[in-house]
């Protein structure tokens, strides 16, 4: 059975997808207006979980960078005692006439805290030339290794 131009037109179904995304933890305006109309007071709630979560989240910020300086500090009174131990040992050796003892302590263990106090990341101001380094972009993969690295996960 041949079907005619017009039943041939009302044969033809047309399927159209339509993907929206949107980030954050609120739902579009309409999307949040369905969800009051088939929960009421589901509105209310959603609003309520990005408040307490927002709070969180500056709770959080707040709590590590609190901690960082802490860390820091810590680091520095650390390194202060030991400057000075080491300072005091080499006072006393030298009053001891234990020369050896001296230059040992002097330019194994200052030598090494200044050098490290010099190299120190940015918690001091400034960055070192390491830190600087592993911030730099790194070239991308190209050739049969990364072809390869593609499709190594799928499975046929």
């Amino acid at each position: 059975m041949a079907k005619s131009p017009a039943e041939a037109t009302l044969a033809i179904s047309r399927i159209v997808e339509v993907v929206a995304a949107y980030q954050g933890p609120l739902p579009l305006p309409a999307h949040f207006e369905h969800y009051d109309r088939v929960l009421p007071g589901s509105a209310e709630r959603i609003l309520s979980m990005a408040e307490r979560e927002q709070a969180h989240r500056h709770y959080v910020d707040r709590f590590n960078g609190f901690g960082s300086l802490a860390l820091a500090f810590g680091g520095v009174m650390s390194a202060i005692l030991v400057c000075l131990a080491i300072i005091g040992g080499i006072i006393y050796c030298a009053g001891q006439g234990w020369t050896p003892a001296v230059v040992a302590l002097g330019g194994l263990g200052l030598v090494g805290i200044v050098t490290a106090f010099l190299n120190a990341p940015a918690v001091f101001g400034r960055r070192s030339e390491v830190a600087a380094d592993a911030q730099a972009p790194r070239p991308h993969a190209k050739g049969p290794a990364k072809k390869a690295a593609k499709g190594a996960g799928r499975s046929h």
